[in-house]
């Protein structure tokens, strides 16, 4: 998708054009998918009378994307990392709302509830132009997120 105006963006011309080495710290893809999975698990128990932060529905275009990385199988059935991260959270980023105790297999929510949706259909729209590439369909997103959240939920040793 290409926009007047717009500059398409290339990794290749920026190592043409700065060719020093450095190094950097980052995130496994599995811990950034536990990350985001409960990022989205605290939003579903979000209270009716507190709307979505603005943006907010990058966390589920993100994890919808990551669904679909290779990795997610994998951090799916680690039920250690998982934990962990739950640990991590409760500590750290704590809401009256989170119920991370159902951050588990059996009660793990990604999908938001029915009367979220419009509200983040409008954020995702409003985020199109962000995207460098055409962004999946919310609708589609969705999706992912319920099939990905059915895994979580029979994914055993809650």
């Amino acid at each position: 998708m290409h926009r007047p105006g717009c500059t398409r963006f290339s990794a290749n011309s920026l190592w043409r054009r700065y060719e020093a080495r450095f190094s950097g710290i980052a995130l496994e893809v599995e811990r950034s998918f536990w990350e985001k999975a409960t990022i989205l698990h605290t939003e579903y128990h979000r209270p009716a009378d507190k709307p979505t932060p603005d943006r907010f529905s990058r966390h589920y275009a993100d994890t919808a994307a990551l669904a679909k990385h290779p990795a997610a199988r994998q951090a799916v059935d680690d039920h250690e990392l998982r934990s962990r991260v739950v640990h991590w959270k409760s500590q750290f980023f704590g809401s009256s709302w989170a119920n991370y105790d159902d951050a588990k297999p059996g009660t793990f929510r990604l999908v938001p509830p029915p009367e979220r949706l419009p509200a983040l259909r409008r954020d995702y729209q409003a985020m199109r132009d962000m995207y460098l590439t055409e962004p999946a369909s919310f609708d589609d997103i969705v999706a992912t997120l319920a099939d990905l959240e059915k895994r979580i939920n029979q994914s055993g040793d809650g």
